[in-house]
C-alpha cells in the first residue's frame, strides 16, 4: 500500500473559493471551467469495463465520478487522521514500471481532503470524492527499478532558430472532452478500500529517516486496514 508521513494540511476542495492550503500543495490546484477549485493527481487502479475501476490492491469498484464512506462503518468525516478511508491518490507518478495490466488514472479531488508527504517524493492525498478525468490502459512485463537521474533537457534542434517538436496528445477520454468540469449529477457513495496504486508490487518501499511516525496506514490481509504501531 502506498504510504504517507507527516500529516501537512486537511482542506476542502469542489468550492468556487480557492482553498486555503500549504504551499506546496499549490501546484496541485487546478480551476475548472465553472470555476470549482479541486486537486488534480494520479493513481493506478484496473479498469473492468466502462466508466467501472477497481484498486491496483483488489476489492470493491468505482464508478468515474463517487463520494467515498468508512468501509468499517464509522460515523466520523471521510477522510480521517485516524483512518486509511476515502480515496487515494498521489501529485506525482512513481518513476518504476509496475507488472501487468493497469490502468493510469487522472483524478480531480474534492471534498475533504488530507495531504501528506509521499514516501517516494511529492504528496499523497486523500480524499472525500473522486472523479477520474481521464485513464489509459498499459502494459508492463515485470516491475523494474530504474536508477535515479536527474531529468534530461530536451534535445535542441539541429538548424539554428528551429525549435524542438512536441508530439501532440493522444485525445484524452474524459467526462468533457472541451475541458475540466465535475459533474452535475449526485455522485454514487462507495465503501472501499482504495490506494494510489503505485507501491503494489514493491513491498521494499522505506519510510525517509527522521520522519516516523508512531502510526502508520497498512492495508493488507494481516491487518484489514486497521492501525499499527510501529517503533
Amino acid at each position: 500500500m502506498c504510504e504517507g508521513y507527516g500529516l501537512i494540511g486537511s482542506f476542502e476542495a469542489g468550492t468556487r473559493e480557492r482553498p486555503h492550503v500549504p504551499e506546496v500543495v499549490r501546484p496541485s490546484l487546478r480551476r475548472t471551467d465553472d470555476g470549482v477549485w479541486v486537486v488534480m493527481a494520479r493513481k493506478v487502479a484496473r479498469h473492468i469495463d466502462g466508466d467501472r475501476f477497481i484498486p491496483a490492491t483488489g476489492g470493491a469498484p468505482y464508478p468515474r465520478d463517487a463520494i467515498a464512506e468508512c468501509r468499517r462503518g464509522r460515523s466520523h468525516a471521510v477522510p480521517d487522521e485516524d483512518c486509511s478511508c476515502g480515496f487515494h491518490a498521489v501529485s506525482e507518478a512513481a518513476p518504476e514500471p509496475y507488472g501487468g495490466r493497469f490502468t493510469v488514472l487522472e483524478v480531480a479531488l474534492s471534498g475533504r481532503i488530507l495531504a501528506s508527504h509521499w514516501i517516494r517524493g511529492g504528496l499523497l492525498f486523500r480524499a472525500e470524492r473522486q472523479t477520474v478525468i481521464t485513464w489509459s490502459d498499459i502494459t508492463a512485463p515485470q516491475p523494474v527499478r530504474l536508477p535515479d537521474r536527474p531529468p534530461q533537457p530536451p534535445t535542441p534542434p539541429l538548424e539554428p532558430g528551429g525549435r524542438t517538436a512536441r508530439l501532440r496528445p493522444p485525445d484524452p477520454r474524459g467526462l468533457d472532452r472541451a475541458g475540466l468540469r465535475l459533474p452535475v449529477r449526485e455522485p454514487q457513495v462507495v465503501r472501499l478500500a482504495d490506494d494510489a496504486g503505485y507501491c503494489v508490487l514493491d513491498a521494499r518501499q522505506r519510510e525517509p529517516r527522521g520522519h516516523r511516525n508512531r502510526w502508520q496506514h497498512r492495508q493488507d490481509a494481516a491487518t484489514d486496514g486497521v492501525l499499527i504501531e510501529i517503533s
